[in-house]
Formats: structure tokens, sequence, C-alpha cells
């Protein structure tokens, strides 16, 4: 009588086990394929830059082939310190130079690369 418990005990515990998701499972579970939709990236990275610890325009870096800023001929490490004329200290003021872009036109950049400010400014297209 004990031995028919014990098998009977056995076999339900194997039963058990193979319903349950075990290593092989759980790797068809994680082999499967998850689509997850790319996030857009910026076409560059602007942040400010500094001139003797005061605000000194804004940088470009990681500009992508679709930036505006590469198009008009600005290369990574660039300094826009003034759009048509007016000083670009943060981010803000760029946002609102980049909006009046959108209305139709170009805007005029001073550039100052390597240190050294380009002798004639670079024109944005919307």
């Amino acid at each position: 009588m004990l031995n028919l418990v014990v098998l009977l005990a056995m076999t339900m515990s194997t039963a058990a086990c193979d319903s349950a998701p075990g290593p092989a499972k759980q790797a068809e579970v994680a082999a499967s394929p998850v689509e997850v939709a790319p996030a857009k990236m910026p076409p560059e990275r602007i942040v400010p830059s500094f001139k003797d610890d005061k605000p000194y325009g804004l940088k470009l870096y990681a500009m992508r082939p679709e930036s505006r800023f590469l198009r008009a001929g600005c290369q990574a490490g660039d300094t826009v310190i003034a759009v048509d004329g007016e000083a670009i200290s943060d981010a803000e003021s760029l946002r609102k130079m980049m909006g009046s872009l959108q209305s139709g036109g170009g805007a005029k950049l001073t550039i100052v690369r390597a240190g050294v400010p380009l002798p004639e400014p670079l024109v944005l297209q919307r």
C-alpha cells in the first residue's frame, strides 16, 4: 500500500512539472521577437556654451544628415553665437529663431569654430 502511495505521489509530481513553464518554455518566450518603435532622434544635439564662466552661444554636436545646421555648413563643435545679428545665449532664444524659420526665409548664423569666428555668416534655411 505504501508503494502505491509513493508511486501515485511521484506521478502527480511529474505531471505538475510537465505543465509548469520550465527552462525550455522560458527560452521559447525569451526568443520571441519584440517589436519596439524606434525613438525619433533629433537632427542635432545643441548644448549651452560658456566662455569665461558666462553664457556664450550654443554648441552643436552629433549632427545627423537631415540637420539644417549641417546643410548650412556647420560642423560638430561649432558654436552659434548670434542669429541675424542677435546674440543667442540659451535654448529658448534658439527655439524662437527656429520657430520664425517655419514661416519662411532663412537666418544668418554667426559661428565660432575652434575658437575663431568664421569671416562670413552661414545661412540656415527652413
